[in-house]
């Protein structure tokens, strides 16, 4: 199957970004060790993602010489909502990037008609 640059690009931001939460912060070498990618795609990929403001740089301590820096993923910059509809009620639901949840909050449906659950929806998500 071939793919194309626009394919290839999201599939190795896509390593990145999953290596990234699941191993935490990472350096740009270790991000290459775990995903395979080679150092230039790492390299464009993480920079991509640093001037998104998605991946945050912090430096790592260690004793001597240049020391170098971790990325991991951005836990202020960007939330997501998730939203889950049943028959009981609606549970929304804000994480970060990193998948931390920093708001839930549930209501109970009160009528089931579509109408006044979409109204709840759209009520609660201005």
């Amino acid at each position: 199957m071939v793919q194309t640059n626009y394919e290839m690009k999201k599939n190795n931001t896509l390593k990145v970004f999953k290596a990234l939460k699941e191993k935490g912060a990472l350096s740009r070498r270790e991000i290459e060790s775990v995903t395979g990618l080679s150092w230039g795609t790492v390299s464009a990929v993480t920079n991509e993602l640093l001037s998104r403001g998605f991946v945050v740089a912090q430096k790592e301590s260690s004793g001597t010489g240049r020391p170098p820096s971790v990325l991991t993923l951005s836990e202020t910059e960007y939330l997501l909502l998730g939203i889950d509809v049943n028959s009981v009620g609606i549970c929304f639901n804000v994480v970060n990037l990193g998948g931390k949840t920093v708001f839930s909050e549930f209501f109970p449906v009160v009528s089931r008609k579509k109408d006044d659950v979409l109204a709840l929806l759209e009520e609660r998500t201005e």
